[in-house]
């Protein structure tokens, strides 16, 4: 199928990748004209190294991944066996939907389909470089204290409103280091500690591009090598939000 062959497809086209082990959140919208929209939410949803960029971006489908998309998405809607899910995320983690129809599972059987993940895995970190409203995450030491933050910083065209800790609920930042004996996490009395220091935020933060929020990392600091993980939250309009998540080294 050529890029310009999309009669029978509705625009604009959406991707979602979606799962639970390893997680996965994954989102691309794509408009007639090849340009899109791509909500990447796990540092697991693309292949990335560290600083982890999770957010918004865009930018515009090269001719072929464009091609490969309109054919995944002409498959989909021709596998007429195919019914919707009530809960799409239950059925397949590999989901296709155009012109704002029900998402339906991904034909495995169309080439298409096969050259457009392939070009995820490979390609689609490129838009990555285009952020709209995405946060960069990382680790770093403290000087020579031995010490380590975990440091988000925004990065984009426009504020990401991110939530950190919500007092009076059960809304606050996992931030944990990996151990022998399991997770350790950073402690809520801990959150509240840097909450009333000033240090950390309370509620939705609209954190303009180029500013960051530090964390002290839980853990050892005598350990040679640190691993751990975090999970806080984006939030959009009205009573959008969900989850931003990754693992952090030193």
């Amino acid at each position: 199928m050529s890029a310009l062959d999309t009669a029978g497809v509705a625009f604009p086209l959406r991707y979602v990748l979606y799962s639970g082990r390893p997680p996965l959140d994954l989102e691309l919208t794509v408009e007639a004209d090849a340009n899109c929209v791509l909500d990447v939410r796990t540092g697991w949803s693309l292949p990335q190294s560290a600083p982890l960029r999770l957010g918004r971006f865009a930018g515009r489908l090269d001719p072929e991944p464009f091609a490969a998309l309109v054919s995944a998405a002409a498959a989909a809607a021709a596998a007429s066996s195919r019914a919707p899910s009530t809960d799409p995320y239950e059925s397949a983690t590999r989901l296709i939907g155009a012109g704002g129809g029900p998402l339906t599972p991904v034909d495995d059987e169309d080439p298409g389909a096969g050259s457009f993940e392939q070009w995820l895995r490979t390609g689609a970190t490129a838009l990555l470089a285009t952020p709209l409203a995405a946060v960069d995450v990382s680790a770093e030491p403290v000087g020579d204290s031995g010490a380590a933050e975990l440091v988000i910083t925004a990065v984009g065209t426009t504020a990401q409103p991110i939530l950190l800790v919500e007092p009076g609920t059960n809304e606050w930042i996992r931030l944990w280091s990996d151990g022998p004996q399991g997770p350790q996490y950073l402690e809520y009395e801990d959150i509240e500690r840097l909450v009333a220091a000033g240090s950390l935020p309370p509620g939705v933060v609209e954190l303009a591009p180029g500013t960051s929020l530090r964390l002290p990392l839980p853990g050892s600091a005598a350990e040679t090598r640190r691993t751990g993980g975090f999970h806080f939250w984006w939030v959009g309009p009205g009573l959008a939000r969900g989850g931003l998540q990754g693992d952090w080294s030193l």
